[in-house]
């Protein structure tokens, strides 16, 4: 269930750059390490780490839009601002029970 935010609360979330960009830029730097380096096979706990913090930032994401990143209606995801970037496949499904009981594919 949806918590409903102040338009204050939103104002807050989205201090600095926006809930999306943060996310959009957390999954480019994901595939930047993922491709240039070896460090999610040599330290494979760092890619659980980056999993949560993108579950995070999704989580926030749904707060201040009312939608999922990856919400399977164009429409609704294209009101929410700047596009986000797939998750990385590397990261696995999103963890977070809310993303689990509200999305249907």
């Amino acid at each position: 269930m949806r918590t409903q935010l102040s338009e204050e609360a939103i104002t807050l979330l989205q201090f600095g750059n926006s809930v999306n960009k943060r996310l959009d830029e957390h999954r480019e730097l994901i595939e930047s390490i993922e491709g240039s380096t070896s460090l999610f096979y040599d330290k494979p706990w760092h890619v659980t780490h980056m999993a949560a913090q993108d579950d995070y930032l999704m989580r926030i994401f749904n707060m201040v839009h009312g939608c999922w990143p990856d919400e399977p209606n164009l429409q609704k995801r294209l009101m929410t601002g700047q596009p986000v970037r797939s998750r990385p496949s590397i990261l696995g499904m999103c963890c977070l029970p809310e993303y689990e009981s509200q999305t249907i594919y």
